[in-house]
């Protein structure tokens, strides 16, 4: 038989044998997309090798357009700001409040 655990709000047992079934699924398709990530980075480096060493900044490759170029954009530097004007800052950071769910 499962062993139960009773849940503090609820009052009502916690399968553990499915909690310990679902953690288990999680780390197992965690690492499943650390490998398909680290497939993906692979794949990009060398369609973006071969269109820099060929000066290519736009392709087709059957129904996909790609692209690889510079682009520019405009970001805050909230690290600098801080340093400069800190009372500033201060009046303007919020304090948020949120659930972490983590699995050790």
């Amino acid at each position: 038989m499962p062993k139960k655990i009773t849940a503090k709000v609820s009052h009502e047992p916690i399968d553990t044998e499915r909690m310990t079934e679902c953690v288990r699924a999680i780390k197992e398709r965690e690492q499943a997309k650390k490998f398909i990530e680290k497939e993906i980075a692979d794949y990009k480096s060398e369609i973006q090798a071969v269109m820099k060493s060929h000066g290519i900044k736009e392709m087709q490759c059957d129904v996909f357009t790609v692209r690889y170029k510079e682009v520019s954009s405009e970001k805050f530097d909230s690290t600098s700001f801080k340093a400069h004007y800190s009372t500033l800052f201060d009046k303007f950071v919020k304090q948020v409040r949120s659930m972490r769910f983590t699995i050790s």
